[in-house]
């Protein structure tokens, strides 16, 4: 599914002050759509294969003609080998081979909250957050004015609007907390890529090395919010360290970073949101 009203072209702009936050037609950028996000390591030639060894990766023109069914269970057999034979190199290229781990879907919605308190947790998670809203960054704090800024936000967008600023308010509260996304992104992933040799883990709650995966190294999440035809649209984009773990070792044998994505209409609810997967450690 996707939004109702057409995107224009014009795009985000960025609001400096809370003074100043004005509201106009905006777009994402191009950045944020939907397949724009790839690995950075390259390959040269069009098989890769392991010296001494019958054990070889496809490349990534043959795995396009792969059903999605078949891109899984090649990726989850290869990868338990290769980790059973301490071959991260070839796990690495494996994982660089699945064109389906750059655009997974995530179906479920998130869940709204019934009771008072359970809204009041979320706003104190969000003021825990590092977030951008329309340009503006908030750094994660317990006096955070990012509650204030997103409702006022929201009461401007819908004014003449047939749609209520708390519903908008409501549910980009619930989509922009760590605990929303964050545990979709996994449970997700990790039937994907979990197994009996690996076991994916955040890497914050994890004894991981302390020099991976600094908190000042993690983008905050991004928010977006405009109004086009009427209608009141949304692009959300978080970011989660991730680390794919021997059963038997305490650090990352991978490291990950996953990226949920999503772009929503906000008057129909129709909505596309996945999560992408970035390698990050370095290639052998």
């Amino acid at each position: 599914n996707t939004p109702s009203a057409p995107l224009p072209n014009t795009p985000i702009q960025s609001h400096p002050t809370m003074a100043s936050l004005t509201i106009s037609p905006m777009s994402p950028s191009p950045s944020l759509m939907a397949g724009s996000m790839s690995t950075s390591v390259s390959r040269s030639g069009a098989t890769i294969k392991q010296s001494n060894s019958n054990l070889s990766v496809s490349s990534k023109k043959s795995q396009q003609h792969l059903t999605m069914e078949e891109q899984i269970e090649r990726l989850k057999n290869n990868l338990s080998r290769f980790a059973r034979v301490s071959n991260k190199r070839m796990a690495l290229r494996t994982l660089q081979d699945c064109v389906y781990l750059r655009n997974i879907p995530l179906e479920r919605t998130p869940d709204m909250p019934t009771q008072r308190e359970e809204w009041k947790l979320l706003e104190e998670e969000l003021c825990l957050t590092n977030v951008q809203i329309n340009g503006l960054l908030f750094n994660a704090s317990a006096a955070s004015q990012v509650i204030k800024v997103l409702r006022a936000l929201c009461q401007e967008l819908c004014k003449g609007l047939r749609v209520s600023s708390e519903t908008i308010f409501m549910a980009m509260l619930v989509r922009t907390v760590n605990s929303t996304n964050s545990s979709d992104a996994y449970f997700s992933m990790n039937a994907l890529l979990g197994s009996q040799d690996l076991v994916l883990k955040p890497l914050q709650e994890s004894n991981t090395n302390p020099k991976q995966f600094q908190p000042e190294e993690i983008p905050p999440t991004e928010l977006s919010l405009y109004e086009a035809g009427g209608e009141v649209h949304a692009v959300l984009t978080a970011y989660y360290p991730y680390g794919l773990f021997r059963r038997s070792d305490k650090k990352p044998w991978i490291s990950l970073l996953m990226q949920v994505h999503e772009r929503l209409n906000l008057n129909t609810g129709a909505s596309v949101r996945q999560v992408r997967t970035q390698i990050t450690t370095p290639e052998l």
